[in-house]
């Protein structure tokens, strides 16, 4: 048995994963005598492991409350640390207990000298929640920076439920440690709108001496979504920072304030034209979010070049309110760079039926001398809304070309109409599903994304899409597949419990049902029998998926308690993770 005196935290997680890879399994209705033992062990090693063991079981592990009420005020440190951490899984409900392992932990902050015990004992707290929140906040007065930033960082992932900390977190904003000041303001960023008194404060730290300070205020007020208008101007001179991190973390705030940016509209146009592409596609997002307010200097800031493609993209983000923007697209039309033709079709097309008056000027593209143009046109006609028949014909002559793009945009476009009739229905279903295994990529993963955007997928199309899961695939297929199959939702259900029946499709299937959520509960039978499959990434990703359905998964309980005696450690902190989502436990990072 390996000694484990002074090891770093580090080094914890190697140490256990090898040492419990090799552990004999614990069943959990299993005698806890032995794990008592163990506890009382002299060799750290196997208290850790007894620990950890315990935090797993949870409930079923009642009479190891003694013992671990004990380890809360043991000289080991990090047995303190994971003592908490298994006495408020054994008893989640108690709030003393609660309590007395919140003081282990807030003790072990403040007297520990070591960095990851420290650490440690922070996450601990942070997973208590609302009940830690006087302790980290006691903490935040401590003699070490480190101390008070690890305090702070607990409050933020604490977030809204840690409310009465703003107060001292503003406090800590005069802070001299930079590093101090800077976590405080993510802290109250994380806080949020529990508490607009951050807000002011944290507008002053965007002129900070730091720049890390500066861009982490900004991040924090775009926290705070619309109701920090008040420093949408402040945000606005934050454009100008010569610090490129601090420029694009303003930008990205203003994104988040939504309407509430409009009296940035000005500086972030200015951002459009002079800014790089990371800080432009901020702006962009930013005034779109703004909404038709911005459409005027949308449409100003296109006739420059530099601008045009950011505004254009805000313009087809905004919609149909952009339809003021309308007749200044149409005159760029008439543009010799094909690019700036393309993206103009792509504008309207993401206007919609805001854009009806140009849908002339579109369909004479459907003719364009470079396919792009023509694709784009086709693309276009799919978002208006329902067209003439002369349209229609137009679309249905695009069916008859070469280019299967072309091809597969225009049945794409033609399958959104409600007008259409059955037979080119028909016509232009059978076009995509031919070219579902086209050998021109960007053919089949257009295909697949049309898929996602059809009123109605056909058993056909679902039997494609789940075909496009098979290992083989390229990961452009495979991820557009999935992304597809998780938009149709619950009408996919039949056909991915189907391909958990095939090695080929098995583990997409899975890892879909799990994106799908609580929506996939008549999966779970289907689920749970994969759990004996002899590859542990698909006994893994069975265990998130049960463990993302949570509640409703309720019925694989047995069969995910048996997982907690998994060979594979990773399978076995899924089926803890699993374990606790569908008990009704909080939401945690999936292992």
């Amino acid at each position: 048995m390996r000694s484990f005196p002074t090891a770093p935290l580090s080094f914890l997680s190697l140490l256990l994963f090898t040492a419990t890879a090799f552990a004999q399994p614990t069943p959990i209705q299993a005698d806890i005598s032995s794990l008592l033992a163990d506890i009382r062990s002299k060799e750290p090693i196997r208290r850790y492991e007894a620990l950890e063991t315990l935090t797993k079981l949870g409930p079923s592990a009642g009479q190891a409350v003694p013992e671990l009420e004990k380890l809360l005020v043991d000289d080991d440190e990090l047995a303190r640390v994971l003592a908490a951490s298994a006495l408020v899984r054994v008893e989640p409900d108690n709030a003393q207990q609660k309590q007395a392992a919140v003081q282990a932990l807030a003790r072990t902050m403040t007297e520990t000298t070591r960095s990851e015990i420290r650490r440690e004992a922070a996450s601990g707290l942070a997973r208590l929640g609302a009940p830690a929140v006087p302790a980290a906040i006691e903490v935040l007065g401590s003699q070490l920076p480190e101390t008070r930033i690890l305090a702070a960082e607990t409050l933020a992932r604490i977030g809204a439920a840690a409310g009465e900390a703003v107060p001292t977190l503003i406090t800590l904003l005069d802070d001299d440690d930079a590093k101090v000041r800077a976590t405080a303001t993510r802290a109250l960023g994380r806080i949020g709108q529990v508490d607009r008194l951050s807000i002011p404060a944290l507008t002053l730290r965007l002129q900070d001496s730091s720049p890390t300070v500066r861009a982490a205020a900004a991040d924090a007020l775009g926290e705070f979504g619309p109701v920090a208008k008040e420093a949408a101007k402040a945000l606005a001179l934050a454009l100008q920072d010569h610090e490129h991190d601090c420029c694009r973390a303003a930008a990205g705030a203003l994104e988040r304030l939504g309407t509430g940016a409009e009296a940035a509209t000005p500086a972030l146009i200015d951002l459009l034209e002079k800014g790089d592409d990371d800080a432009s596609a901020h702006a962009a997002c930013a005034l779109a979010n703004v909404g038709d307010q911005a459409v005027p200097l949308l449409v100003t800031a296109m006739k420059n070049e530099k601008a045009r493609y950011w505004a254009m993209l805000a313009l087809a983000e905004i919609g149909p309110t952009a339809k003021p923007a309308v007749p200044e697209l149409v005159s760029m039309l008439a543009d010799k760079d094909p690019n700036v033709r393309r993206e103009v079709l792509l504008c309207l097309g993401g206007i919609g039926h805001g854009a009806t008056a140009s849908l002339p000027d579109i369909v004479e593209h459907l003719s364009d001398a470079d396919p792009s143009v023509q694709q784009a046109a086709a693309f276009a006609l799919g978002n208006l809304g329902d067209v003439s028949s002369e349209t229609i014909e137009a679309l249905g002559r695009a069916l008859e070309g070469d280019d299967s793009l072309l091809v597969v945009v225009a049945a794409r476009s033609l399958l959104r109409l409600d007008s259409l009739d059955e037979s080119m229905k028909a016509r232009a279903q059978q076009l995509l599903l031919a070219r579902v295994k086209h050998p021109d990529l960007h053919v089949r993963v257009a295909v697949i994304k049309a898929f996602a955007e059809i009123p109605e997928t056909t058993d056909a199309m679902q039997a494609a899409l789940i075909h496009s899961l098979r290992m083989s695939e390229p990961p452009g297929v495979l991820s557009s597949a999935s992304d597809t199959l998780v938009q149709i939702g619950e009408r996919a259900i039949p056909s991915l419990v189907a391909a958990l029946r095939d090695d080929e499709t098995r583990l997409g299937a899975l890892i879909i049902l799990g994106r799908i959520g609580s929506k996939a509960q008549t999966a779970v039978p289907a689920i749970a029998y994969s759990l004996d499959n002899r590859e542990p990434k698909v006994r893994h990703a069975a265990l998130i998926a049960l463990g993302n359905i949570g509640p409703s998964a309720q019925r694989a309980i047995p069969a995910v308690e048996k997982a907690l005696r998994d060979p594979d450690r990773q399978v076995r902190d899924a089926a803890a993770y699993a374990l606790h989502a569908i008990n009704g436990g909080a939401a945690e990072s999936t292992p």
